[in-house]
C-alpha cells in the first residue's frame, strides 16, 4: 500500500505556476513618474536621463538635444517591432527645435501616446506633445507653449530654421497638415 501511495503523489499535478501578467500601461506611466520625480531630481542643463522601462514605454527627463536623446532614438527605431502602443513618458524645460521636431515625427509615425510628468516646456510642448494624437497630462503637470505658428509664414520659418540646422534640409520632409 505504501508503494501505491507514494506512485501517486509522483504523479499528482503540480499546482500552476503563476505567471506575472504584463505591466498595464497606466502601470508603466506610473513607474515611469516614480522614477521622474524620485530618481532624476532636476537635471542639470543641456543633460537627461532615460529609462527603457519595457519595448512599448519610454521614460525621460531633461533637455531635448542631439547630444541627450540617443536612448530615446534606439528605443523608437525599436518600437516600431513592437506589437501594441507604445508610449513616452516625458518631463522637459524643452531644447533643440530641430531634435524636438524629429523625435515628434517619429512618434508620430508610431502613432505613439506622450505623458507630462511635472512639466514639457519650450520644444517638448510645441513639436513633441503637439504631434501625437495620444496627448496626457498627468496631475500638476504643465504644458507651456510659446511663439506661434502663421501658415503665411510657413516659407519663412522654413528659411530660419534651415539657417541654423545641421540638416538645412531638414523642413523639407515634413507634411503639410491641412
Amino acid at each position: 500500500m505504501f508503494a501505491s501511495a507514494l506512485v501517486l503523489l509522483f504523479f499528482m499535478p503540480s499546482p500552476p505556476i503563476p505567471v506575472a501578467a504584463p505591466s498595464s500601461p497606466a502601470a508603466e506611466i506610473a513607474a515611469c513618474a516614480d522614477w521622474i520625480r524620485t530618481e532624476t531630481g532636476r537635471d542639470p542643463l543641456n543633460t537627461a536621463r532615460t529609462k527603457n522601462l519595457s519595448p512599448r514605454t519610454f521614460c525621460f527627463s531633461g533637455d531635448i538635444m542631439p547630444w541627450t536623446v540617443a536612448d530615446l532614438s534606439t528605443w523608437l527605431a525599436a518600437a516600431r517591432t513592437v506589437p501594441g502602443p507604445v508610449q513616452l513618458v516625458m518631463r522637459s524645460p524643452g531644447g533643440d527645435a530641430a531634435m524636438g521636431i524629429a523625435l515628434a515625427e517619429k512618434l508620430r509615425a508610431l502613432d505613439a501616446s506622450v505623458t507630462v510628468v511635472d512639466y514639457c516646456m519650450s520644444s517638448c510642448a510645441n513639436y513633441i506633445f503637439g504631434a501625437v494624437d495620444d496627448r496626457n497630462i498627468l496631475d500638476r503637470a504643465a504644458v507651456l507653449f510659446h511663439g506661434g505658428y502663421d501658415p503665411s509664414r510657413r516659407d519663412a520659418y522654413i528659411a530660419t530654421l534651415d539657417a541654423v540646422s545641421d540638416k538645412p534640409d531638414m523642413m523639407k520632409h515634413i507634411p503639410d497638415f491641412a
